[in-house]
């Protein structure tokens, strides 16, 4: 991805409160709308922004009362901007989130639990 579009992403302030907040759980666009403030189509709209850019990953898929609820999680490990000699530039290190990652180190850390009994 190339640095205008970083900064331009990582300079929305919507954008910036999603990646944020989905940093380290996973939350629905419902939640985030919630949780940051934000309107619902706005974080619908930046939700697909993000997730079109690599940003945000769909983690988990929910049925609530016959509605689907997808939540996300951000995959952004750092972001790095440097301003030298009149240029900007921007550098972004992502995490590989791996859903059977995920659900394999939640299946062996309640075995590891079980067998501890």
């Amino acid at each position: 991805m190339n640095s205008e579009i970083i900064i331009e992403i990582i300079s929305d302030e919507y954008s910036r409160k999603i990646l944020s907040a989905t940093a380290n759980k996973e939350l629905s666009a419902l939640q985030l709308s919630a949780q940051l403030d934000i309107p619902q189509a706005t974080v619908y709209r930046k939700v697909r922004c993000l997730k079109d850019a690599g940003l945000l990953k769909p983690i988990k898929s929910v049925i609530i009362h016959g509605n689907e609820e997808i939540f996300y999680r951000s995959t952004i490990k750092k972001a790095v901007m440097i301003f030298e000699r009149g240029k900007l530039t921007a550098r972004l290190e992502l995490n590989e989130v791996d859903s059977f990652v995920r659900l394999w180190k939640i299946f062996t850390n309640k075995n590891i639990k079980a067998t501890k009994k």
